[in-house]
């Protein structure tokens, strides 16, 4: 960014249609930034708006450190680790039983769950189909179901038991308040992701989205990693 002549104390307002508000806004727009594709930014320095553009010319692994890639590899070896369990779990004899099914569900969404979508995400989606695109965006935001999985984990143990009409009502009610919402963000986020931008307040969220220390020269087009 400090290439592109973004300096220290500069506000991000806007990172080509889409406004920047707040922080998850940001995140929502780095989803579909690319390489090689110019990307303009409106920044405020001083209480004056600027055009800053760049490209972004290198993957963002290449600046990464020892201790990162350390880091990246641990938590792939994780995933699989948990994915694999959830696999086991699902095919043993022991998954005929709702508490194990539950359980495997458990372990495959903390295998595939994102806490935040990563630079790139949405824009590589966007390529797919969309019979495609969508069920792996779902995956990746399974976390916000957590919750709701332990609950029925919980509960598979207890002896008090619903009829079998009740018990359909209390796990379809959940689904459309929660599954509904999500897959129409998931639609947004890939093809449309200025709905994803949230209302300005009254305060300034933009102060958020300062900048540390690294400062840049001004200039018109240049990569960045």
């Amino acid at each position: 960014m400090d290439k592109a002549g973004v300096r220290a104390g500069d506000v991000l307002e806007a990172a080509g249609e889409q406004p920047l508000t707040a922080m998850p806004d940001w995140f929502v727009a780095r989803t579909h930034f690319e390489r090689e594709r110019a990307i303009d930014l409106k920044i405020g320095r001083d209480e004056q708006p600027l055009d800053v553009h760049l490209v972004i010319t290198d993957p963002a692994f290449r600046a990464w450190s020892r201790a990162q890639f350390d880091c990246v590899l641990a938590l792939l070896l994780l995933r699989l680790i948990l994915l694999s369990l959830a696999i086991f779990l699902g095919i043993s004899r022991s998954g005929r039983h709702p508490s194990a099914r539950i359980a495997a569900l458990m372990l495959a969404v903390g295998a595939v769950a994102e806490g935040y979508p990563s630079a790139g995400w949405a824009a590589a989606l966007g390529h797919l189909p969309a019979m495609l695109a969508i069920p792996v965006c779902l995956t990746s935001v399974s976390s916000l179901l957590a919750p709701m999985i332990w609950l029925a984990f919980c509960a598979s143990f207890t002896r008090f038991r619903l009829s079998q009409g009740w018990d359909r009502i209390v796990l379809l009610v959940p689904t459309i308040l929660f599954g509904l919402p999500m897959v129409a963000s998931s639609i947004a986020m890939i093809y449309a992701p200025s709905l994803m931008a949230g209302p300005c307040q009254e305060w300034d969220y933009q102060q958020w989205i300062k900048f540390g220390s690294h400062a840049g020269q001004p200039g018109n087009r240049h990569g960045v990693q």
